[in-house]
């Protein structure tokens, strides 16, 4: 029997779907992990995208804070964040390409690969398990030093 080495083939993911997987990780990562992906994602964009978002953010604003001409991506991340990430993202009409760069994100990929989310790895989506290159299927299929039988809740 064979064995595959290497990273599956990645095929395109539709921008709606991206914007879907963004929502999910939304409602599942830290607050902390989300602002520094946003960061992350802003980071990636170029100087005019993030000016078309800025534009798109600056009337959810409070106040007088949106005469910066380009903030910088650690400011726009702050700005999403208070806005509202899902509303706020939705809002900057480059929503997927967002999307895609906050779910690749260090922060990201981080939190589910040696964060508090590698805990619950097997339960994610499959997309998530790919992101960071996990296998949730054990080697021994649990077998290994287990009496069948036996379910004293202690490793033998």
């Amino acid at each position: 029997m064979g064995t595959f080495s290497g990273r599956k083939r990645q095929v395109p993911v539709p921008e709606q779907e991206q914007i879907a997987r963004y929502s999910f990780l939304i409602d599942k990562l830290p607050s902390a992990v989300i602002e520094k992906a946003h960061a992350a994602a802003f980071t990636e964009l170029s100087a005019d995208q993030r000016e078309v978002v800025f534009r798109r953010l600056r009337p959810l604003l409070s106040g007088g804070d949106g005469e910066a001409s380009v903030p910088e991506p650690d400011a726009l991340a702050s700005i999403v964040r208070a806005a509202g990430p899902r509303d706020a993202v939705i809002s900057t009409g480059v929503a997927g390409v967002i999307a895609s760069e906050f779910i690749r994100s260090a922060p990201v990929v981080a939190y589910f690969a040696v964060g508090a989310g590698s805990v619950t790895i097997d339960e994610q989506p499959p997309w998530v398990s790919e992101l960071v290159d996990h296998d949730a299927a054990p080697i021994d299929g649990g077998t290994v030093n287990h009496r069948k039988g036996v379910n004293s809740g202690h490793w033998f």
